[in-house]
Order: structure tokens, then C-alpha cells, then sequence
């Protein structure tokens, strides 16, 4: 099947898109309202101390053991009226990379997103151009304490405390949890609320649902992941499909995004170099002017 230039096209502005939206996520408040956030309903009442460090440890109970997770993987962004599906793979190492290389009909990778503990890396390896650029640089990220093992967090379907690599038992205290069905963590931090949807009841105690991140000041945001279809990884259950939905308006124009990354074949193979080494052919872009070309 030929690939079109038009769909590469579309293919680069997507995943450039999606990569902003991810790091920013900047929202307007009418879309907010369509939210799903804790804020939205009602949790019930606030569990004792007790109760909810038991709750908090069920759900990090959860947590694959896996140090690599590597998959097939189906990308589909929906945005403006725009669909792009493309087949690619998903490499993961803990605390290392997150990796989405992306290749129409599983034939030529024409992208690569890429986070690592210090930057994010984007490729366009159609028109030989890359954006790399140091979270540090994010101001919302700095503003918050977010980093990669927040967004690594998000991808593993796990909870996270903005500024720390790992949560455990000197993490507890930093959550609150309400008696719904499913439970809900909640964690605030100034303008910035979090909260975690978790099963109740049946072996399944604990699985991370749906997360939900809120910005709330007067530049509003929301991200929302789904996660389902659950299958066997090694001694725990890991969600093969990932649903996320986001509104940004980071390219100066407002827009709203559906991300779905369906898994298959999951491995925990490790025979493969985590570093991505950029050719001295690629031409460094900076992000602003990739947006402006694309807008």
C-alpha cells in the first residue's frame, strides 16, 4: 500500500500536537466543564487514615514488576475532524525511556516520540528535522513538580507524587481517598488536582481505572487517560488499551485531541539500546517554529 504525503503530513502535525498537549495540556474552561475530573462528582465520604493507607497500598500493589514492556501498538489520533491510525511499536525501560515509533502499514518509521528523564525528543524522519527539548524548559511542568516519572507513571498505570521518582509508604500521607465505587485518590497541589479512579472489590482491588489531572487557575487544563483491556504481564494484569483526551491551546489555537494506543503481543524483552542516537543529517528545529509551520 502506498503512503501517502498527505497522510505523513497529517501524521507530523497529530504527534507534534499530542506531544504539546501532554507536556502542556492548556485548556479552556467550557471544555472543562465536559470533564470528568474528581472535582466533578461526588467522592463520598473521606476515608480514615487507616482505610486509606490500605487502599493506597492495594493500588500500588497493582504495579507490574516489569523493568521493560515492549508491544505492538496501534496509534490513532482523532483531532479537528482529522483521524490518522498508524501500526508502530511501544518500548518502555523503567526510570530510562518511553518510546512510540510510529510507521504506517508497519513498514517505514516516519516518527518517533521520546521521553527520557531529562528531555523529550520528537523525529520526523520524512523531513529529516527533530525537536529536543529539556523539561526544565516546560514551564508548566516546572511550575508543578512534573517530570518524566509523572508522565512515566501515566504510561505504567501507576500513581504518582509530582517530584518523586517512586511512590511507596513515605508517599501515603499525600493522598486522600474517597468511599466511592471505583475509589478515588485524590492529591492537590496548588492549582494542580489529581485524582485516580481505582476498582473496588474482586481481585482486581486496586487497578488504576482512569486518571484524571486538573489545572485550575486562570489558564484552565485537563487530561484524562482510560485504561482497559487488561491482560497478563509476567505476574500482574497491565491495560492494553489507553485512552487519552486533551484540550490545548498551546499552538496559540484551541484544540481537543483523542489519543488511543491499543497493545498487543506484549513482552518484557530487554535486547534493545534505550538511547536514541540522532544522524547529523537531521536538522534541529526549535518547537515554536515546528508549530508555526504547521499551523
Amino acid at each position: 500500500m502506498k503512503i501517502r504525503k498527505h497522510d505523513i503530513y497529517t501524521c507530523r502535525t497529530l504527534c507534534v500536537c499530542m506531544l504539546m498537549a501532554l507536556l502542556t495540556a492548556c485548556a479552556s474552561k467550557k471544555h472543562l466543564n465536559q470533564g470528568s475530573g474528581a472535582s466533578d462528582q461526588k467522592l463520598g465520604k473521606e476515608m480514615t487514615m487507616e482505610k486509606r493507607n490500605n487502599v493506597v497500598r492495594d493500588v500500588i500493589a497493582q504495579s507490574v514488576y516489569a523493568r521493560n514492556i515492549v508491544s505492538k501498538l496501534k496509534f490513532s489520533v482523532s483531532m479537528d475532524g482529522r483521524d490518522v491510525s498508524l501500526d508502530g511499536k511501544l518500548l518502555m525501560r523503567r526510570d530510562e525511556v518511553i518510546r512510540l515509533q510510529l510507521a504506517p502499514f508497519g513498514l517505514v518509521e516516519v516518527a518517533r516520540i521520546e521521553f527520557t528523564p531529562d528531555e523529550v525528543l520528537f523525529m520526523d524522519r520524512v523531513h529529516k528535522e527533530y525537536v529536543r527539548e529539556k523539561y526544565k524548559n516546560v514551564s508548566f511542568l516546572q511550575r508543578n513538580g512534573l517530570d518524566f516519572y509523572s508522565l512515566q507513571a501515566l504510561f505504567w498505570n501507576q500513581l504518582f507524587v509530582p517530584g518523586d521518582k517512586k511512590v511507596g509508604e513515605m508517599q501515603i500521607d499525600n493522598f486522600k481517598v474517597y468511599d466511592a465505587n471505583p475509589r478515588v485518590l485524590a492529591l492537590s497541589r496548588g492549582p494542580l488536582q489529581i485524582s485516580w479512579y481505582a476498582q473496588k472489590g474482586s481481585s482486581a482491588e486496586g487497578r488504576i481505572l482512569k486518571t484524571v489531572a486538573l489545572y485550575d487557575d486562570s489558564s484552565h487544563s485537563q487530561l484524562t487517560w482510560q485504561y482497559d483491556q487488561f491482560k497478563a504481564l509476567g505476574q500482574k494484569q497491565f491495560p492494553t488499551q489507553h485512552q487519552i483526551d486533551v484540550v490545548t491551546n498551546a499552538t496559540k489555537k484551541e484544540k481537543h485531541a483523542t489519543v488511543l494506543l491499543r497493545l498487543d503481543k506484549m513482552n518484557m524483552d530487554d535486547s534493545w539500546d534505550a538511547e536514541t542516537k540522532v544522524s547529523q543529517k537531521y536538522k534541529k528545529v526549535e518547537l515554536d517554529d515546528l508549530l508555526k509551520q504547521i499551523l
